[in-house]
């Protein structure tokens, strides 16, 4: 009987520490650009945060726990999840730099090296 009872405590226990190893860690963003008066450049974001982008404009979120980078272009409120759910529809990836008359250009802003002529 002791000995059921140990192997029921160890499975218990093992099945805890499983369970709180997979809970859901969220991880933060960082506003490296952004044009909205609302998220100001440098400040740090949770990825579950409601984001709010006014029509024209352009919010630059990096990613910290993945190291990668997203451009949010308003008019969107939500989160980035949902704003990439709404954009991942393959044919707007493809076409819609074709479509669109603004300019899509996700290029940060800087300087440019070359040499000059003699």
């Amino acid at each position: 009987m002791r000995d059921y009872s140990r192997k029921a405590a160890a499975f218990a226990l093992a099945f805890l520490i499983a369970c709180a190893a997979a809970a859901p860690s969220h991880a933060v963003m960082l506003v490296e650009e952004s044009t909205t008066p609302n998220h100001k450049q440098g400040a740090r974001i949770d990825d579950e945060a409601a984001l709010d982008v006014p029509d024209g404009a352009k919010l630059r979120l990096f990613l910290m726990e993945s190291g990668q980078s997203y451009v949010v272009r308003g008019p969107h409120v939500g989160t980035l999840a949902e704003y990439r759910k709404k954009r991942s529809t393959w044919w707007r990836r493809v076409f819609g730099r074709f479509w669109s008359g603004k300019d899509e250009s996700d290029a940060p802003t800087g300087g440019v090296r070359a040499i000059e002529p003699k």
